[in-house]
């Protein structure tokens, strides 16, 4: 059965009334990438235009499953999936067209990456004031979205290490426009100067920088619940390896690098890898405490 269509009368309240249409491109049907592959230098994602709200991908990923979604162009007409909660309807009616659908799809990719069992006892994913998905029943779980795809990874096992936060980011590898300066906002010399480490993966050094941009938006998602405030780029040094592996330290008041065993610490660990046109990013980040000495 379909969900609700945007435009139609869900409680007394149009959802996204007059909205514009803008016209279809030719729709591919829904395909899911291979999940046995950890990098793909070429793939259809991001390249090809998929039915609205289909899966696009889904791979295991970081301890848990990463699962991507198509978004549609516009949601005037377009029939929303099942899985939605009407609490998230009702919320999305007050937003603008493209944040709607980025809300709508990150709902979706996190509850197919649940699977259906498990969403089924999932009531509303509300947004916390901090922007992040409220989940319960010990579920963790972090969205992101770019462009025309939104993505969602989930944990549902044991946390390891426990009391971890983690998140998740996307980005595109091949943007229209490239902000030249973004290497001066985003990397501190040291991470300048290790551009080049992933050639063997086939990655430029300006796609490195993407990479490294979207691995700290990724730890920032993770850090969030521990220090619950504003943290710049320079105060994350990220580290990447062609296997797919990352990590970063935090320069911060919080943890000051001269940390010493007798303090606690911020411990973080992460995922990459490329999914088509796309980067996909993930971190772990933990609270380490000191021996006490």
């Amino acid at each position: 059965a379909q969900g609700p269509r945007v435009g139609a009368q869900v409680e007394g309240r149009r959802l996204l009334g007059g909205g514009l249409t803008t016209p279809r491109q030719t729709l591919s049907p829904m395909r899911c990438l291979p999940p046995n592959q950890a990098h793909w230098s070429t793939a259809s994602v991001g390249e090809e235009r998929f039915a609205p709200f289909s899966t696009v991908f889904s791979l295991p990923f970081h301890g848990g499953l990463c699962l991507g979604v198509q978004l549609p162009d516009a949601l005037a007409d377009t029939a929303l999936p099942p899985e939605l909660h009407e609490e998230e309807v009702a919320f999305a009616s007050d937003l603008s067209q493209i944040r709607a659908a980025e809300f709508l799809g990150g709902r979706v990719a996190i509850r197919r990456a649940m699977g259906a069992k498990l969403a089924e006892t999932v009531g509303p994913i509300h947004r916390s004031s901090r922007g992040a998905p409220v989940l319960s029943n010990g579920i963790r779980g972090s969205i992101s979205h770019k462009r025309h795809v939104a993505v969602a990874l989930v944990q549902t096992g044991p946390c390891s290490p426990v009391g971890g936060r983690i998140g998740v980011d996307i980005e595109d590898l091949h943007p229209t426009r490239y902000k030249g300066r973004l290497a001066q906002r985003v990397l501190l010399e040291e991470e300048v100067d290790k551009l080049g480490s992933l050639e063997s993966t086939g990655l430029t050094k300006d796609q490195e920088v993407l990479l490294a941009f979207s691995f700290k938006e990724a730890v920032y998602k993770a850090i969030d619940p521990f220090l619950e405030r504003f943290v710049s780029f320079q105060e994350v040094v990220a580290s990447f390896s062609p296997d797919g592996s990352c990590s970063a330290r935090m320069v911060a008041p919080e943890f000051p690098s001269s940390t010493t065993e007798s303090e606690p610490s911020l411990h973080i660990t992460g995922s990459w890898v490329q999914v088509g046109r796309y980067a996909v990013t993930a971190a772990t980040a933990s609270i380490v405490e000191g021996d006490g000495g």
